[in-house]
């Protein structure tokens, strides 16, 4: 989809509506359709930004025993989840736990989404229901494993101002 970089006056000398139809005249169509266009058109943006924003890795880690710190978003800026996986890197299942936890609160049963999930061994798990999450400025992740070391958590996301 071509991006406009300038829209042209509006077009104030012909009527809006058609009395006739009562649809919009032609010279107003064309320019609502210009103006759908420069504002983005049916690309949708991720925040007020005006650029698509880049998926970046928010962290690579892995889990350890008590809920650790693994992310969080930055004050003034919202982070969108694209994709959550977890490599179980030994050939026993392990379980992980996952929190999403407020800006100034501590990880515990009202905010954990992953709840000992099983891992089987030598695996690669991806999470749809982690997807889409978004986090507020000052909101953490954590992350636990039943045995620390052996769940590699991979999380990706888009982060806007």
């Amino acid at each position: 989809m071509s991006q406009l970089t300038t829209l042209p006056e509006p077009p104030y000398r012909s009527p809006m509506i058609d009395q006739r139809t009562g649809y919009l005249t032609d010279p107003w169509n064309k320019w609502f359709q210009l103006l759908y266009l420069r504002v983005g058109g049916a690309v949708s943006v991720f925040a007020a930004n005006a650029n698509p924003l880049a998926v970046v890795t928010l962290f690579t880690a892995y889990a350890t025993a008590a809920a650790a710190l693994v992310y969080t978003s930055a004050l003034g800026q919202k982070t969108l989840i694209t994709s959550f996986s977890v490599q179980n890197v030994t050939s026993v299942a392990q379980t992980l736990s996952v929190y999403f936890v407020p800006a100034g609160s501590s990880p515990g049963s009202t905010n954990i989404l992953l709840n000992a999930v099983s891992i089987p061994g030598n695996t690669t798990e991806s999470f749809s229901n982690l997807v889409n999450q978004v986090l507020n400025g000052g909101d953490m992740i954590y992350i636990s494993a039943g045995a620390p070391g052996t769940l590699l958590c991979i999380a990706k996301g888009k982060q806007s101002t």
